[in-house]
């Protein structure tokens, strides 16, 4: 098939249109970083132990954007000396597993993308990763696995408690974003051992809602911006020959 030259220039205009206007319209579809607490979450101290366990938060997205560029989370770490062995790698799931305890508790279960495992760090941190445009469900689970931490004094880390959320899709209950509980795997052996937490409790034996410090970018899919660009285009080239 031969494209004509104006063809080929509004073509060109979608192209360029997807690409130069994708990243520069990111926008913030969950963020629950604004009423941080100073107390986290480890689950040793929580279950008195030194398994290491995978947990994290199950997110409801608000607005349309749907590939994940950047995710912020943050924790806490308690090291008497930091080593090589002190890692956290962060992941997302889809929740269409088997339900947990009746409608909508899906547990997580396709794995969607894994981050780097990166060095834990000392006291309160904010980690910014970049996620390679990975496209998401309106609700999917992040999660976050400590390694090389015995949950005693001085070698621990934990998630940072934080609500409520200001950005996020708008629940059943009225709330934003995520419900007052969490996701833990209580089996690293068993898909199908994850299981819901709400009673959670600080380090004076307060009960906080289940809610992580966390922020989720996205931009929108490259068709949506591909069908956007492709209107602008016609409407353009309309009004050319119409003028013509």
């Amino acid at each position: 098939m031969n494209l004509r030259p104006k063809s080929l220039f509004a073509c060109g205009f979608v192209a360029g249109f997807v690409a130069v206007a994708s990243p520069a319209l990111a926008e913030i579809v969950y963020d629950n970083t604004t009423n941080s607490r100073t107390n986290a979450f480890s689950p040793s101290s929580q279950f008195h132990d030194a398994v290491v366990r995978t947990f994290g938060d199950e997110v409801n997205l608000a607005g349309v954007s749907r590939q994940v560029t950047q995710f912020v989370v943050g924790y806490v770490g308690d090291f008497s000396a930091v080593t090589a062995a002190n890692m956290g790698t962060v992941s997302f799931y889809a929740n269409d597993g088997v339900n947990y305890s009746g409608p909508n508790t899906e547990r997580p279960s396709t794995l969607l993308w894994q981050s780097n495992p990166f060095q834990l760090a000392n006291g309160a941190n904010q980690l910014t990763i970049a996620v390679p445009n990975i496209t998401v469900p309106d609700r999917f689970t992040w999660v976050i696995q400590f390694a090389g931490t015995t949950g005693a004094a001085g070698n621990d880390a934990g998630l940072i408690f934080s609500d409520p959320v200001t950005v996020g899709g708008v629940l059943k209950n009225g709330k934003l974003g995520s419900y007052n509980d969490i996701w833990i795997q209580t089996d690293p052996s068993n898909a199908d051992s994850w299981a819901l937490f709400t009673n959670l409790k600080d380090g004076s034996g307060n009960s906080l809602p289940a809610n992580f410090y966390a922020r989720v970018v996205a931009v929108p899919e490259p068709s949506t911006w591909a069908l956007a660009a492709l209107g602008g285009s016609l409407l353009w080239w309309s009004g050319r020959q119409r003028r013509g």
